[in-house]
């Protein structure tokens, strides 16, 4: 008996920390949902206002990054020759994100030199591109950021009861 009043006691002593804890999660995962949100709010406007172009690979690498104290990670670049009303652009660009994982790495190779891409151009600025356009790829880091907002939600409203 003295053993079940022990552990109810200390459960009990236990739930502020936790529900402080669960305070600090909710507060860090809505702040990363609402950056994911907001990524993909400003990357989905940019692409819509953009204008879509055919566009030749002139040179592609991947750059070996660090990404923290013990990773590394991959960034590709791009170089791509388009047209606009008649002008010819060379203008480069880079990924987005940084992939850590072959499965990352491989949705780049579908850029390799001499191969033709859409790509989307600034009207404003038609040396300024981007290689996003409406699909998963292009909206990883945010779905990732937003997916970590979410977690932490859950796990701070686990930990608020």
């Amino acid at each position: 008996m003295r053993k079940i009043l022990d552990s109810k006691q200390q459960w009990a002593e236990s739930r502020p920390i936790l529900r402080g804890m669960g305070l600090i999660l909710l507060g860090v995962g809505f702040f990363l949902l609402v950056n994911g949100l907001y990524v993909a709010a400003q990357k989905y406007k940019r692409i819509g206002q953009w204008t879509p172009v055919e566009a030749s690979v002139l040179d592609f690498g991947v750059v070996d990054e660090r990404c923290g104290r013990a990773s590394n990670c991959y960034r590709a670049y791009f170089t791509f020759e388009y047209e606009v009303q008649g002008r010819r652009f060379i203008a480069g660009a880079q990924s987005d994100h940084r992939g850590s994982y072959s499965s990352e790495a491989s949705d780049w190779k579908w850029y390799q030199k001499g191969s033709h891409q859409q790509i989307h151009y600034n009207p404003a600025q038609p040396q300024e591109i981007t290689i996003d356009d409406v699909n998963v790829r292009s909206f990883r880091e945010p779905i990732r950021l937003g997916g970590w907002g979410v977690s932490l939600i859950l796990v701070g409203l686990v930990l608020r009861r």
